[in-house]
């Protein structure tokens, strides 16, 4: 039963290897790779060419996948914690929380990764997806907005949370909108700067 389910995905990653491959003939924006090997070969194989194909291949497949793998904000922050730039406790933040936070509904923004240091008032990396450009503006506007009501807040509260949040800003890359609130915040901003 194994063996079935993994020849029916070598297949559906072929499959969807050919049909990008057929998209005007232009490899996809993410990879300059081309494709060692003549895709319309691929639906007159049998099981047993197949097989051979895929072990011959197997380099080329896997890495033809992970150039075309889609980025999402949970990728972004899953680096930032390997460099070891988030708080040693906090609280993670889902797209449906966002509303109750900073009044963005998932008619704004399609996804998300967010995290709150649990003392309520120190770190916080906020990575939004806007579910189009045009949404990108109103995001940018209400992290603007929570950026200066937490510049407020600690104006005279706490002096070195202050002098950390005034070095911040709301930053945008294509359909992206981020906001890193933390002493380590120009790290994590080359971490998002990476990604596009």
């Amino acid at each position: 039963m194994k063996k079935i389910l993994a020849v029916l995905a070598v297949f559906a990653l072929i499959f969807s290897i050919a049909a990008c491959s057929k998209s005007g003939g232009k490899n996809n924006d993410n990879t300059d790779e081309t494709l060692p090997f003549d895709v319309d070969e691929l639906a007159t194989m049998n099981s047993e060419e197949m097989s051979s194909f895929v072990e011959e291949n197997s380099s080329v497949l896997e890495s033809f996948s992970e150039a075309n793998k889609v980025l999402t904000p949970q990728d972004i922050m899953d680096d930032i914690d390997k460099n070891g730039y988030l708080p040693d406790e906090y609280i993670t933040l889902k797209r449906a929380d966002l509303l109750d936070y900073f009044g963005l509904g998932a008619d704004v923004v399609r996804d998300c990764a967010v995290i709150m240091d649990s003392s309520g008032y120190k770190d916080e990396i906020i990575i939004l997806k806007a579910t189009a450009d045009f949404n990108v503006d109103s995001i940018k506007e209400t992290l603007e907005n929570y950026l200066e009501g937490k510049k407020e807040e600690m104006r005279d509260y706490d002096a070195t949370q202050y002098a950390i949040l005034e070095k911040c800003s709301v930053t945008v890359k294509d359909d992206y909108v981020a906001l890193f609130i933390s002493e380590h915040q120009k790290e994590i901003n080359k971490i998002f700067d990476s990604y596009f």
